[in-house]
């Protein structure tokens, strides 16, 4: 149960990720949709900025401590540039699609006063798990800045949309699958698969990202899945 990613194996392991490849994408299992996967890579790609300066200074940092534990590095060198970590997780924790889970830290500026959420000056840390055991096995850190409104991506689940539909309007589709987004669920595939009837997986786009099916409504839809708002 405490796996990550692949149930064996090491994603360094395994064959890079392809830059075209959707960054959300159907799982789909036997006669119907499981869920989905929310690549991590392109995820933190398209929500954060890398802030290459201060990665190259952590590189030369941890070149002095070789043998020291990667988190205990991350934090010294944070500290030595006087920022406090105010928040620090791992998305294991939360439910989630990522498709390699990370330890997660948001770093201020000593004097900063705003909540570490919505601070601009926040450094957004991220150690990504390699695969297998999630207890360990982690990457060096990755010094980051978030682009949106917050000062990490809090939503970490894939949304559903009705991309077209036999029957329904385009309001009809919007009441039905506003029920499949993050802002209104905590599990949107459990208020998808409790209003799908039936799945045809033999329909599933080439790239994975949309599937036909009909809902309790007796209304046939193609249902796509993106990365969370």
């Amino acid at each position: 149960m405490l796996d990550s990613g692949d149930h064996y194996g090491r994603h360094h392991e395994a064959p890079p990720v392809p830059p075209d490849r959707p960054v959300a994408t159907l799982d789909v299992y036997g006669d119907s949709v499981d869920g989905a996967t929310l690549e991590t890579a392109h995820y933190l790609a398209e929500r954060c900025e890398h802030l290459d300066e201060l990665q190259s200074a952590f590189e030369t940092f941890a070149d002095e401590m070789p043998n020291a534990d990667l988190f205990e590095t991350g934090a010294a060198f944070m500290e030595e540039r006087g920022y406090v970590q105010r928040a620090r997780d791992n998305t294991y924790n939360v439910q989630s699609d990522l498709s390699q889970v990370y330890v997660w830290e948001v770093w201020t500026p000593d004097e900063s006063e705003r909540d570490w959420l919505y601070a601009e000056d926040a450094v957004f840390v991220v150690y990504v798990h390699t695969g297998c055991d999630v207890r360990g096995g982690y990457s060096f850190p990755v010094f980051l800045k978030s682009t949106g409104d917050y000062a990490c991506p809090i939503d970490l689940q894939c949304e559903y949309r009705i991309l077209d539909a036999r029957g329904l309007d385009d309001d009809e589709c919007r009441e039905i699958d506003d029920a499949w987004t993050c802002g209104y669920s905590g599990w949107p595939i459990g208020e998808v698969r409790k209003a799908v009837k039936r799945w045809f997986p033999w329909t599933l786009a080439p790239d994975r990202t949309s599937v036909c099916a009909v809902l309790n409504s007796g209304h046939a839809v193609r249902i796509g899945v993106s990365a969370p708002y």
